[in-house]
């Protein structure tokens, strides 16, 4: 596993996980019992939609593709496009030229 790797599943966790820690703990304070249940529901929820984000890094990870951290920054700033998404996913599905 390469340090992008590593920082992208950090992401994943930490995004996903704050939100619905903020989010149970929200219900916590205002004792609404119904609410626990939820927020493990919103942290699965969250973790999917993370992991989903970040698909593309975690592929050009998998596959050591040279150009890794190229697609993690255009992966992370313009992912949240469809367009920047789509384009990160394939150029880490794209044959790596230069492979050893």
């Amino acid at each position: 596993m390469t340090n992008i790797a590593i920082v992208v599943w950090a992401l994943i966790f930490t995004s996903s996980g704050g939100v619905a820690l903020i989010f149970f703990l929200r219900a916590l304070l205002e004792r609404k019992n119904e609410l626990y249940g939820s927020g493990i529901i919103f942290f699965i929820i969250c973790f999917i939609f993370s992991f989903l984000y970040f698909l593309p890094t975690l592929v050009a990870s998998e596959r050591k593709h040279r150009n890794e951290v190229a697609i993690f920054v255009l992966n992370m700033l313009l992912g949240v496009t469809v367009l920047g998404w789509v384009g990160s996913i394939v150029w880490a599905l794209l044959e790596d030229e230069k492979k050893n």
